[in-house]
C-alpha cells in the first residue's frame, strides 16, 4: 500500500510566514468644506481599488516629508494648509511580483491640503475623488482606518501642529446658522447632562429666537421641496438617479438648495442638480 501523501503548502504561504512586515508610509490630505472635511482617495495603477496615496519611505527623507512626496507624485497634492502629522498605523498584505505576499506596515500622515497641481508625475494614470469619511472608510475597504478617519471627522475646529509631541486645536463659539439634526441632538445631549456653557446655551435662544434651530428639519427629513420634484418628474433617469443617491448626499444637496441666499442663485442650483441627475453624475463639489 502507498504513503499518505503529505499535504502541500503552497510556496506563497510558506514564504508569507517568514517574512517580516516592510515599512510603507501613507498619506491623507483632507480638506475642509462647508459639507463637512472630504479626504482624497485614488486608484491602484494594478487593480483600480481605492487607495491612499502611498509608498516606500526615502533615504535621508523624515516619513512625514515621504507621505508629502508620495502624495505629490500620485495625485498632484501641492498646497498644504497644515504640517503633517502622524495619525496612526495599519497592516495590509501587499502582492508582489512574483505573486508571494508581504506583510506591511503602514505609517500614515495626515495634513491639511489647499490645492491640487494640474501637472504632476502620475497624472492620468489614476483616478482621482475628494470623498466625506463615511464613503472613504466605505471605499478603502480596509477596518483599521475607520477609526483614524473618523478621528479627522471629529475636527470640526482648526488642528495645526505646536511640536513632535504635541497639537493644538481652535475651539470657538457657534456662528449664528442653521442647526442640523444631529447638531441638534448633541446640543440636548449636553443640557440634559449638565454641561452646556452659558454661550452655548446663548447660541441655542438666539438661534430659536431667529427661526434657524428647525429651518433645516425638512432637509433633515429628505423632504424633497416642490420646484425641484417638478425638475426631476422632467426626466425619468434623472428621477431615478437622485432617488437612488445615499441619504448623506441628497442632505447635502437639498442643504445647498435650501442656502441660496437668492432666487437667482437657488435657481442655478436647481438647474446643476437637474443636470447633473440627468447625466448620472454626482454635483462636483459633493
Amino acid at each position: 500500500m502507498k504513503p499518505k501523501a503529505k499535504p502541500q503548502i503552497s510556496k506563497g504561504k510558506n514564504r508569507f510566514k517568514k517574512r517580516k512586515p516592510r515599512k510603507q508610509v501613507g498619506a491623507i490630505a483632507y480638506r475642509r468644506t462647508k459639507y463637512g472635511i472630504k479626504i482624497l482617495i485614488i486608484t491602484s495603477r494594478g487593480t483600480g481599488r481605492w487607495i491612499l496615496p502611498k509608498g516606500w519611505p526615502m533615504e535621508n527623507t523624515p516619513d512625514s516629508e515621504a507621505a508629502l512626496i508620495e502624495a505629490w507624485e500620485e495625485a498632484g497634492v501641492k498646497r498644504i494648509k497644515s504640517d503633517p502629522m502622524h495619525c496612526g498605523s495599519l497592516r495590509y498584505n501587499k502582492v508582489m511580483k512574483d505573486g508571494t505576499d508581504q506583510p506591511i506596515e503602514m505609517q500614515l500622515f495626515s495634513f491639511e491640503t489647499a490645492k491640487l497641481s494640474k501637472k504632476f508625475p502620475e497624472r492620468g494614470q489614476r483616478k482621482l475623488r475628494w470623498v466625506g469619511v463615511n464613503t472613504a472608510i466605505r471605499k478603502l475597504k480596509q477596518p483599521e482606518l475607520k477609526p483614524i478617519l473618523k478621528q479627522l471627522k471629529r475636527h470640526d475646529g482648526i488642528l495645526r501642529k505646536l511640536d513632535d509631541q504635541r497639537t493644538m486645536q481652535l475651539i470657538s463659539q457657534r456662528k449664528t446658522q442653521s442647526w442640523s439634526a444631529t447638531y441638534k441632538q448633541r446640543a440636548e445631549r449636553l443640557v440634559a447632562a449638565g454641561r452646556m456653557q452659558p454661550a452655548g446655551r446663548d447660541a441655542i435662544t438666539q438661534s430659536k429666537r431667529l427661526g434657524l434651530w428647525d429651518v433645516m428639519q425638512d432637509v433633515d427629513a429628505l423632504v424633497i421641496p416642490d420646484d425641484l420634484q417638478i425638475l426631476l418628474n422632467k426626466d425619468a433617469t434623472a428621477a431615478t438617479y437622485f432617488e437612488t443617491c445615499p441619504p448623506s448626499y441628497k442632505r447635502n444637496v437639498l442643504r445647498w438648495l435650501k442656502s441660496a441666499k437668492t432666487e437667482r442663485t437657488r435657481q442655478k442650483r436647481l438647474h446643476s442638480i437637474f443636470t447633473e441627475c440627468k447625466a448620472e453624475n454626482r454635483i462636483p463639489q459633493m
